[in-house]
């Protein structure tokens, strides 16, 4: 028989795809496609070494499992899949879905593990760059390049385009952007309709000071779909960079259009506005951030930032302390919560802050340092 798998990406957003089955889960946050490896039956020596009994007794206790883990009844799935080992020790599906309901269950090293099991027994590219995928998430990024490279020397296969976009990640995340642009170029090459190696490119494009291209792969994308909502925010952002506000402004505008919930839309509408000081829209702008989400430690930066620039410091300080509490690596925050408490006469706090600030590679902060912090 044909056992089938899914693996789950390391993504912000992810789809489950089982084989020979409709999509039966889908998350959604930012980015949004999936892995399908269609795992093969055992081989035929596996099978030639246990009792017919013995191959419906294993094969019995995978489906079992199999249909615990469409259920996302992981720990239960991980008990019938090690029950199905048990039985049949070269079982390379059995550790395959156990390695996926490990890494649903944040069982990293459990995952890898198993997938480790997976090559041995059989050294295919799929599993290479399903490893290649786990330890992207265990931020294990030389392996992952490794296994990815190995995918990719196989040549054409089902997650060619998925292991090139993987190596654009990492080198774009070592900043080595010429790198990142030859990957996710390839992972186009190799399919190009996917759009998140595209917005990703556009990204490192940003990042290289390379306007033009950035917003050629943004517009790209919306050519294809004119509901991306984070193509709109992002290209917004590379407006915002050459200075055209208007045409930002209209670009996150048209974010908010397709997306109602899009909490950085009005965030960045809200900054734009302070820029301009037009102090009353940003103020709406970030009301309704913060109404959307109350965790989101960027819409209270934002906040902060407009009370500082309204000299409400106190009210400012607060706002800083609620975005510092949820997110804690931001160097804006500290730097501008350290201004506030110099306005309000605390210097040793406000030099404690750009102190952080210092440390989290502001070099601004190590200025108010070197002026006001002196002993």
């Amino acid at each position: 028989m044909d056992f089938g798998s899914i693996f789950i990406l390391n993504l912000p957003s992810y789809t489950i795809i089982a084989f020979n089955m409709k999509i039966f889960s889908i998350f959604t946050l930012f980015l949004l496609y999936s892995t399908l490896l269609n795992a093969q039956t055992a081989s035929k020596d596996t099978v030639k070494v246990l009792s017919q009994k013995d191959m419906q007794a294993a094969e019995l206790k995978y489906n079992e499992a199999y249909i615990l883990l469409q259920s996302n009844k992981n720990a239960e799935a991980i008990t019938k899949f090690a029950e199905a080992i048990s039985i049949k020790a070269n079982f390379p599906e059995a550790y395959y879905n156990r390695a996926v309901a490990k890494i649903a269950s944040d069982d990293l090293v459990g995952c890898i593990n198993d997938l480790n099991r997976v090559i041995t027994l059989k050294p295919e590219p799929k599993y290479f760059h399903a490893r290649g995928v786990a330890r992207f998430k265990y931020k294990d990024f030389s392996g992952a390049l490794e296994d990815f490279g190995k995918s990719i020397a196989a040549g054409k296969s089902t997650f060619l385009h998925e292991s090139h976009y993987y190596t654009g990640l990492i080198y774009f995340n070592q900043k080595k952007n010429s790198e990142a642009i030859k990957s996710l170029s390839a992972a186009l090459q190799a399919k190009p309709d996917f759009l998140y190696a595209l917005h990703d490119r556009a990204a490192v494009y940003f990042a290289m000071g390379n306007y033009t291209d950035a917003h050629s792969d943004y517009s790209s994308i919306l050519r294809v779909n004119p509901k991306f909502t984070s193509a709109y925010i992002n290209n917004g952002r590379v407006f915002i960079a050459e200075k055209n506000y208007e045409a930002a402004a209209l670009s996150f505008e048209n974010a908010i259009k397709y997306d109602s919930n899009a909490i950085a839309a009005y965030i960045n509408l809200g900054n734009l506005s302070l820029s301009q000081q037009k102090f009353d829209q940003s103020a709406q702008y970030i009301a309704s951030a913060i109404e959307l989400n109350a965790q989101s430690a960027q819409a209270h930066l934002a906040q902060a930032n407009l009370w500082m620039a309204q000299m409400n410091y106190s009210g400012a300080l607060a706002e800083f302390n609620e975005s510092i509490k949820k997110d804690a690596s931001n160097p804006i925050a500290f730097l501008n919560r350290g201004i506030c408490k110099e306005q309000l006469r605390d210097k040793k706090g406000a030099c404690d802050d750009w102190n952080q600030a210092s440390g989290l590679g502001s070099s601004l902060a190590d200025q108010f340092l070197g002026a006001q912090c002196k002993k």
